[in-house]
């Protein structure tokens, strides 16, 4: 069953301008979620131990702003 990042989100009370480390980031949805809630003034930290996922991670975040 796949959790749903937005509701999870949601109730972590994520607010513009916070920064915010995402441990484990692995495919960078809850990532992703978290940069939508602290806006252009925020930062989200995404960390794994796997290269290749940060550096898709990375890219998809620049696609979507």
């Amino acid at each position: 069953m796949f959790s749903e990042p937005a509701s999870n989100i949601a109730k972590l009370a994520i607010t513009d301008g916070m920064k915010v480390a995402d441990m484990g980031a692995g495919s960078g949805f809850y990532s992703i979620e978290a940069a939508r809630r602290v806006g252009v003034s925020g930062h989200v930290y995404a960390v794994d131990v796997q290269k290749t996922l940060l550096e898709r991670l990375h890219s998809a975040a620049r696609s979507q702003g």
